[in-house]
């Protein structure tokens, strides 16, 4: 159980870190930390260990650069079609585009994290 929970606790702090939100993730993996959890309390640490352990390595096998940073902009881009932006998280857009545009992906994915968090 402490060791599904390490991996947990490292795959979450690498995340908050890094500025990868669970919508970041990749589909298939998007549930492993429930799983993880969902199994300690069933009691099967066996599947707790491999669900936690696939999360941790996606986690750190995630690159912040220009792929990531466009299909962060595509996922948002759709979840934001039909709404109005305010006028903050319209000039997070334009710094994050910005900041993509100049390869600083960090910085754009940091501006994004703002505006996911707006919507």
């Amino acid at each position: 159980k402490s060791d599904v929970e390490k991996l947990l606790g490292k795959a979450r702090t690498s995340m908050q870190k890094r500025g990868i939100l669970a919508s970041d993730l990749p589909s298939q993996v998007s549930g492993l930390q429930k799983e993880a959890t969902d199994s300690i309390g069933d009691g099967d640490f066996n599947a707790a260990y491999v669900a936690a352990k696939t999360l941790e390595q996606t986690v750190e096998a995630i690159r912040v650069d220009r792929g990531f940073i466009a299909d962060k902009i595509n996922r948002m881009s759709k979840r934001m079609k039909g709404k109005t932006l305010s006028g903050e998280a319209e000039q997070a857009f334009k710094d994050a585009t910005d900041a993509y545009t100049n390869g600083k992906f960090d910085a754009a994915n940091r501006k994004l994290n703002i505006i996911a968090q707006m919507m």
